[in-house]
Order: structure tokens, then C-alpha cells, then sequence
């Protein structure tokens, strides 16, 4: 690239955290993982500088697709820009997160800003798992046939992607340079930003999300499960020093597509980076077609050290978390094995795994729902939601809430409603003993109900049986047969045989086991 036009100086600035000034200021540093009260330690500069690259193809159109200037094309270079990137950590932080402050960059354009190593150092796996991967092979002489791996699956982690990671990280490979055939390069767009009509901008960005690649809304509509959609209004003229032509005004949106789920909830784990920085020109694939639309070339980078440290103890743990299908309702269950400084929980509830969650209960309007406190006792806890239909499904997360705010997610499961043998949970109250009560109405005619307390025996879940037997010992109907927790159930029998067919009048037995305890009742039938 030519000379950067004189007197057009380029500094961008990345303040992670806050100013100079908070240095001898305390504060705290608040998100979905938690509050941490700390004071400001030590102040780091890192300068991103030009990343001279054969394989950069620079984008010299806005973010509109209007066409830059040939003055400007052959003048403007990302080579003489002076680029400090100061970097304010704590010891014991738990995000990566901070400022950017960007002057003299292309105008009215878009950028990423993402980290990136290679994998061979554990912090780096971590971005890849985080992130996306870039895999490279070695073919004998060079590393070869660079490309990103492209299934991101459902949004869950790990995903196909990180499976095929795992599956070629350790294949060998004597000749190349590191004994292995395949290189990989873990990334991580840690936020994107478009520029003012001077080049301006200022971002905050935290680690906290996995993005796939950026659009522009006239590409891609945005959904629920995207970034958050960034908008700029601009009206170039040729007045402008990067443009020739009189272009109209141009309202641009973008957003990031989702990579890993949920967005806002995707964070690098603990553990010593060092890695690169780097920002990178936006292309959107190419768009809008023609010459000068680019290929993601990088733009300027440099080395970059930080420490992410592990996070406050988990309030909860939990030790189960399923969901399981009831009498027209789902059956929400957790156990936790202790509770520190525990507010309470709150339930969220989707037809989709990937998106739609919305909140069906929390412990601030659901007494069942409130936390232990402190406790170092196991606690059972169970969530009925009737408001279901039978033949869908249903993805549950379960969220822990501490007292001072902090959320930690669980989940999702999964489950898919069907008729459960008329099996209905009462209450998720815990019995002393095991009751069989007597079935109502009884005689009956066509259909009884019959109610039954469990008690926790030695496991948080048992298997029962109930059946229904004629006066001369031979089973008739299997009412019930799997594992239950304890609580206070009801079932129904509409007087049929296992066959579907009606039985007739008389004196049937229906016979509740649970290990070595067995309960007995007498039920008339009167056609």
C-alpha cells in the first residue's frame, strides 16, 4: 500500500475498562457472570500496527457500497497509522473487556475487532472453543488449503466444528513442522463498529458473545438469535476527501450472525492469553458485487497478554436438571447439594432450543421457587408448567440467582410432551410414608381416581408399580410402571384391560409397590 495521505494520521485508541481517571477510583465490574468489587492495578499499552499480508484484498467501498475515490485508493494506507491500544486489568477479573476510540480509519465503513492464536497453546484452544476455527494442512511443503470450519451446529458447545477439531488436532504427520497434518487457529470476533464520515468511532466491547461473520440488513434479515443490529445515517459529496462522486444519503444496518448460543452468555474461560489483536476490514461477502468489494483483510494487529481469572464460586450446585413428561404437563426437577448466598431461581421456557426463551416463573412470584440461603443440605426442587400441549416440545433453562444479582445459567433440556399413563403430580411436598388412599368415586362407572403419597426412600428418584388385579389374582391393567420422585400423585383407571377392553362388574384390587413396600385397595366396579 502507498503512503498514508499526509497529515491524515490514524490513532486508534482500545481503553479496556474506563479512563485515567479510574485508576485511583474503585469500582465494579458487573455482568451475567457475576459483581466483582476491585480497584484499578496497573494500566498496559499494546499498539496495533499494519499487518503487511499477501493475502489481504482490501475493500475500497463504504459500508453502503459506494466507491471510494481513485485519490483516495492509491493514497490512503493502514501503514502509517499509530496505533496504542492501553489495557487496564485486575487481578482477579473475570471478562475480557474495554474501549475502543478509533480516529482517521476508512469513513463510513465497517470493521471487527477479534482476538486469534494458534492452538497449540491451551489459552488459544479456548478461543477456538469460544470462537471459530481456521484449519490448515500440511502438504509436504507449505501449510495449505486454509479455510474455516462452517457447521456451527445448533449453538450449543461443543459443536460439529469443535468434534472435528478434537477429531484432527492430534493426527500426525512426521514431515510437517510441528508432527502433526493439520494446523488450527482458534478466533474470536469480540465486537464490530462502523466509522463516522471522518473515520471516527468509539466502541465498548466485552468478550461476552460468539459471532459467526457480520450483514447488512438489505443481505440478511436479523433474528432473535443475531448481534445487536448497529445502525449509520451518512450523506457523502465529493467535498469528502475519499470520494469522487455525489452519492445520496445511505441509512446502513449491521449485525453479527450468531456463531455459539445463547448471545450475551458466551464467555472465554479462565486461564493466561497471550495472543493477537487484530482489526480486520469488513466485506459482507463481497457485497454489493463488482470491483473493489474486498475479502475480510486484515487491517492492523499486535501481540496482546491478559489473565481471566476464575470467577466467584458457583451459589448453586447443582447436581441434576431434567424435565420430564406428565399428565398434560412437563415436570421441571433439579437437586441442588448446596446453596451460598442463594436468592432463588427463575425458569425459562421455549419451543425452539435456539431461541424464543422467555421467562414462565421466577422465586420473587413462586414461594416453591425461592433459595436455601446458605445451606450445605441437598434440596429437591420441582416446577409443574401446565400451560403445554401434548405432542410438542419444550426446551427449558434453569437460571440460580445470588443475593446480590448474580445469574448463572443451566440447561437447556429437552422434553417432548406425551400422555404419560394418566399419571398427575399433586404436589411436590415430600410424604413421611407411603399412603395408598382410597380410590374416588368408589363403586364407580366408568372412570376413578386414585390418589397416592411416595417418600423419599434411599435415591431422589424410585421405581414403582401399580396394576389392577380381579378377585382371582390375575393382573387386569398395568396403571403405572416407572420411576417417580417423591410427592403426592394421582391416577386414573376407566375400568379397561391393558387389551383396551371394558371389564366387567365386580371387586378389583389395585396393588401400589415400591421396593419391599407394598399397598392394597379394594375398588367396585358396576356397569
Amino acid at each position: 500500500m502507498k503512503n498514508t495521505i499526509q497529515n491524515h494520521l490514524t490513532n486508534i485508541l482500545i481503553v479496556f475498562l474506563f479512563s485515567a481517571f479510574a485508576l485511583s477510583q474503585p469500582f465494579n465490574v458487573k455482568n451475567s457472570k457475576g459483581i466483582k468489587d476491585n480497584n484499578i492495578r496497573a494500566l498496559t499499552t499494546v499498539n496495533l500496527t499494519f499487518i503487511d499480508s499477501s493475502f489481504s484484498v482490501y475493500r475500497w467501498r463504504d459500508v453502503a457500497g459506494n466507491l471510494y475515490s481513485d485519490t483516495y485508493r492509491n493514497n490512503y494506507g493502514y501503514d502509517n497509522i499509530d496505533v496504542q491500544v492501553p489495557v487496564t486489568f485486575e487481578e482477579s477479573d473475570v471478562t475480557f473487556h474495554g474501549q475502543l476510540s478509533a480516529t482517521g480509519l476508512k469513513p463510513n465503513f465497517a470493521y471487527q475487532l477479534k482476538i486469534s492464536g494458534l492452538s497449540d497453546k491451551p489459552s488459544n484452544e479456548q478461543i477456538g472453543l469460544t470462537g471459530r476455527w481456521w484449519q490448515e494442512e500440511w502438504d509436504g511443503s507449505q501449510w495449505t488449503n486454509g479455510q474455516n470450519l462452517n457447521n456451527k451446529g445448533d449453538g450449543s458447545s461443543p459443536n460439529p466444528n469443535d468434534d472435528l477439531y478434537f477429531l484432527r488436532r492430534d493426527e500426525e504427520d512426521p514431515d510437517s513442522p510441528t508432527g502433526l497434518n493439520y494446523r488450527y487457529t482458534g478466533y474470536l470476533v469480540l465486537d464490530y463498529f462502523m466509522t463516522d464520515e471522518n473515520g471516527d468511532a468509539i466502541l465498548d466491547f466485552e468478550a461476552n458473545s460468539s459471532y459467526h461473520v457480520l450483514w447488512n440488513t438489505i443481505q440478511r434479515p436479523h433474528t432473535t438469535n443475531d448481534g445487536p443490529t448497529k445502525s449509520v445515517t451518512f450523506d457523502p459529496d465529493p467535498g469528502q476527501s475519499a470520494y469522487g462522486t455525489d452519492y445520496p444519503p445511505s441509512t446502513m444496518t449491521i449485525f453479527g450472525e450468531w456463531e455459539r448460543l445463547p448471545m450475551g452468555k458466551v464467555y472465554l474461560g479462565p486461564g493466561a492469553y497471550d495472543c493477537q489483536i487484530i482489526l480486520t476490514e469488513e466485506s459482507f461477502h463481497g457485497w454489493p458485487g463488482g470491483s473493489y468489494t474486498g475479502q475480510w483483510a486484515a487491517a492492523m494487529g499486535d501481540t496482546i497478554q491478559f489473565t481471566i481469572e476464575e470467577d466467584d464460586p458457583l451459589f448453586v450446585q447443582l447436581s441434576s436438571f431434567s424435565a420430564e413428561s406428565g399428565n398434560s404437563c412437563v415436570l421441571v426437577r433439579w437437586v441442588t447439594e448446596s446453596e451460598i448466598n442463594h436468592a432463588g431461581f427463575e425458569i425459562l421456557r421455549s419451543s425452539h432450543q435456539a431461541d424464543g426463551y422467555s421467562s414462565i416463573s421466577d422465586y420473587r412470584n413462586n414461594p416453591d421457587l425461592m433459595g436455601q440461603g446458605n445451606s450445605s443440605i441437598k434440596h429437591e426442587y420441582l416446577y409443574i408448567d401446565r400451560e403445554v400441549l401434548v405432542g410438542r416440545s419444550y426446551w427449558y433453562y434453569l437460571i440460580d440467582i445470588g443475593l446480590n444479582g448474580q445469574r448463572t445459567y443451566h440447561g437447556p433440556v429437552h422434553v417432548y410432551l406425551v400422555h404419560n399413563k394418566g399419571l398427575n403430580y399433586l404436589s411436590a411436598h415430600i410424604p413421611e410414608e407411603l399412603i395408598l388412599y382410597p380410590n374416588f368415586p368408589n363403586p364407580f362407572n366408568s372412570m376413578t381416581v386414585i390418589r397416592f403419597d411416595i417418600p423419599r426412600i434411599d435415591q431422589v428418584r424410585s421405581t414403582i408399580n401399580m396394576a389392577i388385579y380381579n378377585n382371582r389374582g390375575q393382573k387386569v391393567r398395568v396403571l403405572y410402571q416407572g420411576n417417580v420422585s417423591a410427592g403426592s400423585f394421582e391416577i386414573e383407571w376407566d375400568g379397561r384391560s391393558d387389551q383396551g377392553k371394558s371389564v366387567s362388574s365386580g371387586v378389583y384390587f389395585v396393588v401400589l409397590s415400591i421396593q419391599d413396600r407394598l399397598k392394597t385397595g379394594k375398588i367396585i366396579l358396576m356397569r
